[in-house]
């Protein structure tokens, strides 16, 4: 409860007093001139007789009768504290629940939240080289989640291709080379097996030789894969002429079409200039020259052309031999892809050739095309970027 009493600061006699009988605490001097003099204060202080107890008082100036007393009204501070006690009290079983929600709820949150993340590590588990055909589940969601599903997703379906690219590239490649092994090993075991004349073994030892050299270049069109794909850019790259490269390498097949009965005509623009690798232009376009001649018949006619629009080197290998067949067109660039096995044998080939040569475009910025019809021969084409273009 409250207390209120009036004093004359003058005398410090008290006047008026509530409750009654009143509470026992000492007037302060300081307090009592204050309000004689017309100020306001607050202080604390302490009850006398029985249990002390600690008062919050303030005294404020009343002006009665022509003369200022001084007004005081307090109250004991121990309900207060004890209500503050009862407050600290419901905080901190408030603190402590809301501690115990918060906790719960994001258990049950991160537990959920987690859950997805533990299907993708146990999914990723099973995955190995022999089972590339996993696949995480699609989330409706594409939150984050969704999207790192995506990805993994993927990442996976390029692994597996390429896995799949692996086996193709390494089945084939032992088939190709298995192949003149085991005829050059026969002719070996033939000649062997009894005395022959010496004209005899000097064929056996031509075919033999014929063969290792078809295997050396297998070989050297293999290494020459296996560095062009972990190459992430063209080796020693610098401003090129591409005019005198295609003049060049026009130069390099004029004999074997004139042996071969074909007209090669080479029309390439002046000043062409890519940015590339001499050498590496120089076998792409020499593997594309090389399949136009030696595919045309007799009597044919093969053109290689070169010119500058929007930007771009067009080059341009057109023939008038028997063609692709379109169920062929989408898998000329395949490594050991041969349309026509017997034709291929025939001229000595192992399907590399646009297999590197769309490797070395691809490395270059360009991109390669063919366009062909049985019977109406070949086109291909390639886009560079000109070698003044940023």
């Amino acid at each position: 409860m409250p207390f209120y009493r009036m004093a004359d600061p003058a005398t410090g006699k008290v006047l008026m007093a509530m409750p009654e009988p009143p509470i026992d605490i000492p007037w302060n001097d300081e307090a009592l001139r204050e309000a004689a003099a017309g100020e306001k204060t607050v202080e604390t202080l302490l009850s006398r007789g029985g249990a002390p107890r600690i008062y919050r008082v303030r005294t404020v100036p009343l002006e009665a009768g022509g003369r200022v007393l001084a007004l005081q009204c307090g109250f004991a501070l121990g309900e207060l504290y004890v209500r503050l006690g009862r407050l600290r009290t419901y905080l901190g079983f408030a603190i402590v629940a809301a501690v115990l929600v918060a906790v719960t709820g994001g258990y049950v949150f991160a537990t959920r939240s987690l859950r997805p993340m533990a299907e993708i590590l146990q999914t990723l588990r099973k995955v190995r080289s022999s089972e590339l055909a996993l696949r995480l589940p699609e989330r409706p969601v594409q939150d984050e989640i969704g999207a790192l599903t995506t990805a993994i997703n993927t990442m996976l379906d390029e692994l597996e291709l390429a896995f799949d690219g692996i086996r193709s590239f390494t089945a084939n490649a032992a088939h190709e080379l298995r192949t003149p092994l085991a005829t050059l090993r026969c002719e070996l075991e033939v000649a062997i097996g009894r005395d022959r004349p010496a004209g005899e073994y000097r064929e056996t030892l031509a075919s033999a030789l014929e063969g290792t050299r078809t295997l050396s270049a297998t070989i050297e069109n293999l290494l020459f894969l296996a560095k062009a794909d972990s190459s992430a850019a063209v080796p020693d790259e610098a401003r090129v002429d591409l005019s005198g490269i295609l003049e060049h390498v026009g130069g390099l097949f004029e004999a074997l079409a004139e042996a071969g009965d074909v007209d090669l005509s080479v029309d390439v623009a002046p000043g062409l200039t890519v940015s590339g690798n001499t050498e590496w232009l120089k076998m792409a376009f020499a593997n594309l020259l090389n399949n136009a001649v030696k595919y045309t018949p007799a009597g044919g006619r093969v053109l290689l052309s070169a010119c500058k629009g929007g930007g771009r080197v067009r080059v341009s290998v057109e023939d008038t031999g028997p063609g692709i067949p379109p169920e062929d067109l989408e898998r000329v660039f395949d490594r050991f892809y041969r349309a026509d096995n017997s034709r291929q044998h025939r001229t000595g080939g192992v399907g590399l050739g646009l297999s590197i040569t769309k490797r070395i475009i691809d490395l270059h910025g360009g991109r390669i095309t063919v366009r062909s019809a049985s019977g109406k021969g070949s086109t291909f084409g390639v886009l560079l970027p000109h070698g003044e273009t940023p």
